[in-house]
């Protein structure tokens, strides 16, 4: 998700929690994604 120009936020999907998605947030769950296609970004002009 990415409300303006702010960084992109993304949610965990074990744990519903969110980050900013280019943090350097070391997590003993993280697995590097195997997908071959872009991760879909939904973007927002307003709260």
């Amino acid at each position: 998700m990415q409300w303006m120009k702010n960084p992109i936020i993304c949610e965990c999907t074990r744990t519903g929690e969110r980050y900013v998605a280019e943090a350097k947030r070391l997590c003993d769950r993280f697995e590097e994604t195997t997908r071959m296609e872009a991760p879909k970004i939904t973007h927002y002009d307003h709260y």
